[in-house]
């Protein structure tokens, strides 16, 4: 399935063929333009009726079967660009870091035409068209100039509650660690991803930048570092982690909460070393995991502690805090 960047450049890349080569065009209306929703539709029929555009030509256009001399319609519109340094990397070599003119289709939207010169719209801040707030579902006309911020401090707009797709299992699971509701699975399709991402208003964790573009996710976030660590930090400053984490309180195998569970209910499940150190235990529903503080559990509140700037240490009196499971 096309996204509507790849629409919107085949119906550019159409237009441009059309008028050079002395065509009419023809010119998707206002009506379609002003209505959210119905732009793929519309660009949909515009690329099937320019498969033969004169067998749908107004008579008004012809004369006696020539082209009339009159200027035709114009279908592209040209404005000016200009994109924040921290969105420079998704944008062509030639277009960073100034000002520069780009033509596109005259029923394209802020989203249409940013998206197609390669920024997702999930990395989009504040937008200013003429010296004026704009957003994304804003039609380009002739001659704006439009300004394109990256978003200037910490946003979530909504529950942090994470989906990472098939590259970022390192840093899902250090977000489970630290508490926060996040699914990962190895093979998770793009289909079931945008599925999720909108049925459950889930963050979109990637480093697709076409998987963004997409309309079902609405909350997205393409990830810059490639080290697990480095991810993570990275995350913790754009969404200010610190203040919401609940570290190792969630299943780092399942993603589900755990609950205390009795010592005596699960000892026989323990080894004998283990059930003479430990007094406190947690439990997941979903995979019948036990944890506890194993020998290992200093190392980690020491490493997200310093990834996130989190204070580890009161963490480390809550006896329930797991770490370790138990088959």
């Amino acid at each position: 399935m096309l996204g509507e960047d790849q629409l919107h450049r085949a119906l550019e890349y159409r237009a441009r063929r059309t008028l050079a080569g002395g065509e009419p065009v023809i010119e998707l209306g206002a009506l379609y333009a002003e209505k959210p929703g119905e732009a793929l539709a519309a660009a949909l029929q515009v690329l099937a009726l320019m498969k033969n555009t004169r067998a749908h030509l107004c008579p008004s256009w012809m004369h006696h079967g020539r082209p009339e001399s009159k200027s035709r319609t114009r279908f592209m519109n040209s404005a000016r660009f200009h994109f924040s340094a921290e969105l420079s990397r998704f944008l062509r070599p030639e277009y960073r870091g100034r000002q520069f003119a780009y033509s596109c289709a005259r029923a394209a939207n802020l989203k249409n035409a940013i998206e197609a010169l390669g920024v997702p719209h999930t990395e989009v801040g504040e937008l200013v068209v003429n010296g004026e707030a704009a957003t994304l579902q804003r039609i380009v006309r002739e001659g704006d100039e439009i300004e394109v911020l990256a978003p200037r401090e910490a946003r979530a707009d909504g529950p942090l509650v994470f989906l990472a797709d098939a590259h970022l299992g390192g840093l899902a699971r250090f977000l489970r660690m630290l508490g926060f509701d996040t699914l990962y699975e190895q093979r998770i399709a793009d289909a079931e991803i945008r599925r999720l991402a909108h049925a459950e208003n889930r963050i979109v964790l990637t480093r697709d930048r076409d998987l963004l573009k997409c309309r079902d996710i609405a909350r997205g976030y393409y990830v810059r570092a490639l080290k697990p660590e480095a991810q993570l930090r990275e995350m913790a400053a754009r969404y200010r982690l610190a203040g919401e984490a609940r570290p190792f309180t969630r299943c780092l195998h399942c993603n589900l909460p755990l609950a205390p569970v009795a010592k005596a209910d699960i000892a026989h499940r323990l080894p004998p070393k283990v059930a003479a150190l430990h007094e406190a235990f947690t439990h997941c529903a979903g995979c019948d995991r036990v944890y506890w503080p194993g020998s290992h559990y200093a190392r980690m509140c020491s490493v997200l502690g310093r990834i996130t700037q989190i204070a580890m240490a009161e963490t480390t009196q809550q006896p329930s805090a797991p770490t370790k499971p138990a088959a």
